[in-house]
C-alpha cells in the first residue's frame, strides 16, 4: 500500500514539473515565433519597397539616358549595369556560403 501510495505522489510531482516546463517552453518558442514572423514580414515589406524604388530608378536613368543615346541603347546600359551588379551579389552571397 506505502509504494503505491509513494507512486502516486512522485506520479503527481512528475507530471506538475513536466507541465511547468512545457508551458515555459511553450512560451518561449511562441514568442520566438512571433518574433520571427514580424521580422519576416518587416523584411519582406522593406524589400517591396527596394524593388520599386530600383524600378524607378532605372527608368528614370533610361529616360535621362535617352536624351543623349538612342532610347534602345540607354535601355541596354542600363540592363548590362543591373545584370552587372546582379552577378556581383550573387557571387559575394556563393563565396559567404563557402566559409
Amino acid at each position: 500500500m506505502s509504494k503505491d501510495f509513494l507512486n502516486a505522489i512522485l506520479k503527481k510531482i512528475y507530471s506538475t514539473i513536466l507541465a511547468e516546463a512545457q508551458e515555459a517552453v511553450g512560451g518561449y518558442v511562441k514568442g520566438k515565433i512571433k518574433q520571427v514572423l514580424r521580422t519576416i514580414a518587416v523584411a519582406l515589406t522593406a524589400v517591396v519597397f527596394l524593388a520599386a524604388g530600383a524600378i524607378f530608378v532605372c527608368v528614370g536613368l533610361i529616360r535621362y539616358l535617352s536624351l543623349i543615346v538612342p532610347l534602345w541603347l540607354a535601355w541596354i546600359f542600363v540592363g548590362i549595369v543591373i545584370a552587372m551588379i546582379g552577378l556581383l551579389l550573387l557571387l559575394v552571397s556563393l563565396l559567404s556560403l563557402k566559409t
